[in-house]
């Protein structure tokens, strides 16, 4: 029995940018074709009902466009759309909820809408409000709320909302580690149900573990159907193909910036007399070399209500560099930006080693550092000596609030910086531990 039908399905979008005077002027004698972008592109595609189906690709690539049609949030401009059953969308969550409004009453609006009956909505308005651990803040207008609070409320309303269909949209990432696994649990209880499912994910582990068929979109078309592990084959392999792509372009970047400073250090062999402005030339050249060498492009996302607007690394003579040694001086500097008044953002970092293992990781909640964000600022850290041997790390930096409830804004694995040791003792292992040789040991004594 199928849940949805959809044959030949186009949706296109205008690019439209703010017109000026002459703009307009000229849009009366010359009509030129506005540009338009073909988000879905001849889609075809039969769910069957009690199907799990996971939906990947690259930012872009119209996975949300297409779940936004069948949600009939959008309207397709050609092709044949048939819905067989309810279908509750997980898409922006809480997108028609009243601010001035408390948390009740937003659940009691939401339920109607999706046509619960007044009995059905009774019957589950104290089951949503704890789901959604709000039974401390239910009669508190939700504009007063965290985005995470937020968001817990509207998953737990549309969780409640029975239907035939559901479809997500990387909603599994509201709340924290234990609102996330309550969520699992719920879309294993709907899986078990037979209910419909169409889920957008990153994380291609959740993909794996839920979805029994994937299928790959690239530029607004489906280019792989199938089981999990092959499709997600097939998107490693267009990812891999478009790093390669990117390697290619940065290489050519440093090779020319070499070139330059070649040419710039010969020249300046060749001068006799004032070497300084060729010397701070050479500096800034080999500086912009080895950041981008390091430069790569990381995973991230927040509420972005406070921003991380830049990582700066130091060495001990504070000259900015991501190059050092085992024992050196390294100091980490964030720069961000608080959009509203916040108390006590927690600050914090993790580094990695090459692997993706989890070295190090302090934050400034564990020291009880408080204060107040507001507008432009900056936070450091400071590790007098760090450990690491010869290797490549990479450092997350991330934004919470104090209780962990909301991520403001989290880099993952953003920076890369290099120890080099060219006389170094250890040849395994990450880190340097103080250590000395003895012998004739008895007893535990030297």
């Amino acid at each position: 029995m199928k849940a949805i039908e959809i044959k030949n399905l186009n949706k296109w979008f205008e690019m439209n940018s703010m017109p000026t005077l002459m703009d307009n002027v000229a849009s009366i004698f010359n009509k030129k074709e506005k540009k338009r972008i073909h988000a879905l592109s001849n889609i075809s595609l039969s769910v069957g009902s009690g199907e799990f189906i996971g939906i990947i690709g690259a930012n872009g690539s119209g996975k949300s466009t297409l779940l936004k049609v069948i949600a009939k949030t959008l309207t397709p401009d050609n092709g044949l759309v048939n819905i067989y059953g309810k279908v509750v969308p997980f898409l922006e969550l809480g997108l028609g909820f009243n601010p001035e409004m408390t948390a009740k009453e937003n659940v009691l609006l939401y339920l109607s809408v999706m046509g619960l009956s007044k009995k059905e909505i009774n019957k589950k308005l104290n089951g949503i409000i704890r789901f959604a651990e709000l039974e401390n803040f239910q009669d508190m207008p939700i504009k007063d709320y965290s985005s995470g609070m937020h968001a817990r409320l509207a998953f737990a309303s549309a969780i409640r909302a029975e239907g035939d269909i559901y479809l997500i949209d990387e909603v599994l990432a509201v709340g924290d580690a234990s609102f996330q696994k309550k969520c699992f649990k719920v879309f294993g209880e709907l899986k078990k149900a037979g209910k419909t499912m169409l889920l957008i994910s990153h994380d291609l582990s959740i993909i794996k573990s839920f979805c029994n068929r994937v299928i790959l979109l690239d530029k607004g078309e489906i280019v792989s159907e199938g089981r999990p592990d092959s499709v997600i084959a097939d998107y490693k392999k267009i990812l891999g193909e478009r790093e390669i792509l990117q390697e290619e372009k940065l290489q050519k970047r440093i090779e020319e910036l070499e070139a330059l400073y070649h040419k710039r250090e010969s020249c300046m062999v060749q001068m006799l007399s004032d070497k300084t402005g060729l010397l701070k030339e050479l500096e800034n050249i080999r500086e912009e070399i080895n950041w981008h060498k390091n430069k790569i492009t990381p995973k991230r996302f927040g509420s972005n209500i406070i921003k991380i607007t830049n990582v700066e690394l130091f060495n001990g003579q504070s000259k900015k560099t991501n190059i050092f040694r085992t024992g050196e001086k390294i100091k980490i500097r964030i720069l961000y930006y608080s959009y509203k008044r916040l108390e006590n953002p927690e600050f914090g970092i993790s580094i990695h080693d090459n692997n993706g293992l989890w070295i190090f990781g302090p934050n400034t909640k564990y020291e009880k550092i408080k204060f107040l964000a507001d507008g432009k600022g900056e936070i450091g850290l400071i590790i007098e000596e760090i450990p690491f041997l010869n290797g490549t790390y990479l450092l997350t930096v991330a934004i919470h609030n104090y209780n962990r409830s909301e991520v403001y804004d989290y880099i993952e694995k953003g920076i890369k910086f290099e120890i080099q040791n060219k006389n170094q003792k250890e040849e395994f292992g990450s880190i340097r531990i103080p250590y000395k040789w003895r012998f004739n040991i008895k007893n535990g004594k030297t």
